[in-house]
């Protein structure tokens, strides 16, 4: 209660400081506008061809005039360039319960005839293209769904939770979840939040007791600051929902850094130690990232970046600090520089603090079976299982009693191996810091006035 009381009274608290690159003397301020009630933000990523949109409960879902395309509890899939064969349907014979073993064989014999007529069916009939198409699934199992909507191009259907939670891409969000565009033209979903909510989210204000209060207040007038000064930056949205501007993922989710004003120059950080010795800091300030180089390759892709097959990483540029700020992929369809800040988004990252090493494989590593993230880990790298380990359980007597499986051993595939420290991205405020300097007594505003040189600390009003 007492953290959340400091935070509401810090509502319409921003940083104020130069509009200029270099803020190493006081200044004068820069007028802000109010924070406004909510905010739009692309949690999408890229333009995307496939959204599927659902709820805990039930939602509303309506086009750009009003109409409303769905009010109950399925999902929703809204694509584009979706291909169907024109032409009459071939149904199914429907189900039927308490059938005998003869008459179970003749309903089979009449499916495969149905699936034989469905196949010829979409031999002979004409093949076409729906640039945009909605449709409502009938259940998991259910891919193509009813087309209760369909355009030559990509237009507004906005989500509204009659009761519960919006669903999209494994997340939960409040507020309003919306099929449209980007700058680009390409299909995006943008969550409408209010934006107490928004902050809330990429602070992690809501956490239980994860911060010390004045650590969050700190955070929370960082990205509040961030927000009203990059807003009105897009025309669909305002914020990118990732590290190209704040780390955000509807509820419950934390960001790992809240990503302050990035024209502010960087800054000693003493707390970033005693954040980290402390005992909640150990377990996650040092952390690694691993892909076989086929992963790395599509996930670059998935972000935006061709490069193949990536063969090595370079790092160009990199700070005395060790913080990258330049990276080159080198992979086997060419290369691409990824600069500024944009190397923990584009390799997804928890920090610019780290190296990248390319590794041979072939070696073996034991897991213990309690270790279920490692476990994983292994099948999504698709290491070689080579056996398991197990004790044996004997009596007072040293007879065996039992085997117990203790773990595995695996053989590991040739991998990228991302070694980082911290979270974020060095320019700014450290939530390490922030941390560090609160647990040292440090109150919200001296956090602030030690990571932003040269700012004051101000109430603009709004939301």
């Amino acid at each position: 209660m007492k953290r959340r009381t400091l935070l509401g009274h810090l509502a319409t608290c921003v940083v104020i400081a130069a509009s200029t690159l270099s803020v190493s003397e006081p200044v004068g301020a820069v007028t802000l506008a109010a924070v406004p009630a909510t905010v739009r933000v692309n949690v999408s990523l890229y333009g995307i061809s496939y959204a599927l949109i659902g709820s805990t409960g039930a939602m509303i879902a309506t086009t750009e005039d009003g109409t409303v395309l769905y009010k109950g509890g399925q999902r929703i899939v809204a694509r584009t360039n979706v291909q169907r064969v024109e032409g009459e349907p071939v149904t199914l014979p429907p189900p039927h319960e308490g059938m005998t073993s003869e008459e179970r064989a003749s309903r089979l014999e009449l499916l495969r005839d149905a699936r034989r007529a469905a196949r010829e069916a979409q031999v002979s009939g004409k093949l076409v293209t729906i640039p945009f198409e909605v449709s409502l699934l009938a259940g998991s199992d259910d891919a193509l769904g009813t087309p209760v909507l369909t355009a030559t191009r990509v237009g507004v259907i906005r989500f509204v939770a009659d009761f519960g939670y919006l669903n999209f891409a494994g997340r939960l969000f409040r507020g309003v979840l919306e099929v449209t565009t980007d700058d680009s033209g390409d299909m995006i979903v943008v969550n409408q939040v209010e934006t107490s909510r928004y902050l809330a989210s990429v602070t992690g204000a809501e956490s239980p007791s994860s911060w010390n209060g004045e650590a969050l207040a700190a955070q929370a007038i960082a990205a509040r600051t961030y927000l009203v000064t990059h807003l009105h930056k897009h025309g669909t949205y305002d914020l990118e929902g990732d590290t190209r501007d704040q780390e955000y993922g509807g509820i419950g989710t934390e960001a790992d850094s809240a990503n302050a004003l990035p024209y502010l120059r960087s800054v000693p950080s003493p707390g970033d130690e005693l954040a980290k010795d402390s005992g909640w800091g150990k377990t996650s300030w040092e952390w690694n990232r691993e892909f076989t180089a086929p992963q790395l390759g599509d996930y670059l892709r998935s972000r935006g970046i061709n490069v193949g097959v990536p063969q090595r990483i370079e790092l160009v540029r990199v700070t005395s600090a060790g913080r990258v700020t330049l990276a080159r992929v080198v992979g086997t369809a060419g290369s691409r520089d990824i600069g500024k800040d944009l190397t923990r988004y584009y390799f997804g990252l928890k920090s610019s603090l780290f190296t990248v090493q390319f590794t041979e494989g072939g070696e073996a590593e034991w897991v213990s079976w309690r270790d279920t993230a490692r476990l994983v880990d292994m099948g999504i790298l698709g290491a070689e299982l080579l056996g398991t380990t197990y004790e044996r359980i004997l009596n007072e007597d040293r007879e065996l009693t039992a085997i117990r499986i203790t773990g595995a051993v695996y053989k590991l595939p040739p991998r990228v191996i991302f070694y980082g420290r911290g979270f974020g991205h060095g320019v700014g405020m450290s939530q390490w810091g922030a941390q560090g300097m609160a647990l040292n007594g440090a109150n919200y505003e001296q956090i602030l006035k030690h990571y932003y040189q040269g700012i004051a600390l101000t109430s603009i009003g709004g939301a």
